[in-house]
């Protein structure tokens, strides 16, 4: 007896059919799988935490270079303050004694090398002592940081000039002097040799050998490049640096290079001459 709805010839459920067999091949390669696969696992998370820490060494290493190689330029720099102040305390200067004042600047100049040329103009700009010979060009009323120097009445560091007595690549370092009345009567400067300051920092043990090195001024033209500086010394940086040559405060960024390789710069400022110390690490 049947119902309504029964079929004789029902074709069983195909969910209950059987799997069909592994062989013994594929299932030990299944159980190889599952086996390795926590190495796997294992292996990747350790070499992206080797990189990570990597990374973080390499930027440790990077502001720690920038951070050097910025206060050594003004420790260099202060050291030349320091003389400025010396030199422009003494009678021959303030009295603008041309001939006793350029033995002093020639004297002064032989103990420290590192200054191309050590000298002194008057208020207006013409240089009445030198520790070289004064070329016909020598004056420094166009120069902006003679300006800065005699209106503010500090010590002012300038950028990366070709110098007028010298003929070569400079730092400038100016100080204002007064007579002996105590009136400001012209300024005191020091030509910083920026071919010494690129052999400074290239012997300093601190400076990691693979590290590649910049120092820019104020407008981003580079006074230091290691290695290279040859080939660098007085090109601009592009504007893209901008932001770590002007930060206020040292950091780290991830940049890629002109070669397409990604780098780690460090970069911090420089109290004196402004500008920014700049170290990249891959």
């Amino acid at each position: 007896m049947s119902t309504i709805g029964d079929t004789a010839d029902a074709s069983p459920d195909e969910s209950a059919k059987p799997w069909p067999r592994m062989d013994l091949r594929a299932r030990l390669f299944i159980l190889v799988i599952l086996a390795i696969l926590p190495a796997l696992a294992i292996q990747a998370y350790n070499e992206i935490a080797l990189k990570r820490s990597r990374e973080a060494e390499v930027r440790v290493d990077a502001l720690r270079l920038a951070k050097f190689a910025a206060g050594e330029l003004d420790r260099i720099v202060e050291n030349g303050r320091s003389l400025l102040v010396a030199f422009a305390n003494l009678p021959a200067v303030r009295n603008q004694d041309a001939s006793e004042c350029s033995a002093y600047a020639a004297a002064l100049n032989k103990a420290f090398p590192k200054y191309l040329a050590l000298g002194a103009t008057g208020l207006d700009g013409r240089v009445f002592c030198s520790s070289l010979p004064i070329t016909a060009d020598a004056g420094a009323t166009d120069r902006w940081f003679f300006k800065e120097a005699i209106q503010s009445g500090n010590f002012v560091v300038g950028d990366y000039t070709i110098g007028r007595i010298v003929r070569k690549p400079i730092l400038p370092l100016v100080l204002p002097f007064s007579g002996v009345d105590g009136e400001v009567r012209g300024i005191v400067f020091l030509s910083l040799d920026i071919d010494w300051l690129a052999e400074y920092f290239q012997g300093r043990r601190e400076i990691n050998k693979d590290a590649t090195l910049s120092i820019a001024d104020r407008n981003g033209v580079i006074l230091v490049r290691l290695p290279d500086t040859s080939r660098y010394v007085g090109t601009k940086f592009a504007a893209v640096y901008d932001q770590y040559i002007f930060a206020k405060e040292p950091g780290t960024a991830e940049i890629v290079g002109v070669d397409g390789v990604t780098l780690i710069l460090g970069y911090a400022a420089l109290q004196y001459p402004g500008g920014a110390s700049m170290s990249a690490s891959d």
